[in-house]
């Protein structure tokens, strides 16, 4: 799990410094920043609990609406920092890829 959050820390970084201070600096996107262990574990536990409800094919807007869905999506993390954290987690180490990509498809 350490490295999981390390490396999608270190791709979350290089995205940031893509993007205007002034833009960071933006209220409406708190949801752009580094993550723990335990946000991590919490967006493992929704995709768990997306599995036990059987909504693999639901839309995750649904599941995060407070009609249609389970308000323990809400109550884990917003639905930006949902979106922002699957868009980058990262599960290996980039600098490396294209060495292991020549031995190990």
């Amino acid at each position: 799990m350490s490295l999981v959050v390390a490396k999608t820390n270190a791709k979350i970084t290089r995205l940031r410094q893509s993007f205007p201070e002034e833009f960071l600096n933006d209220s409406r996107i708190s949801y752009i920043g580094k993550t723990s262990k335990e946000e991590i574990a919490a967006l493992l536990g929704l995709f768990y609990v997306r599995g036990l409800f059987c909504w693999n094919n639901r839309n995750i807007r649904s599941m995060f609406n407070d009609q249609t869905g389970h308000n323990i999506f809400g109550a884990t993390m917003s639905i930006n920092r949902f979106y922002f954290l699957v868009a980058n987690i990262c599960f290996d180490d980039e600098e490396t890829r294209p060495q292991r990509w020549d031995a190990d498809r």
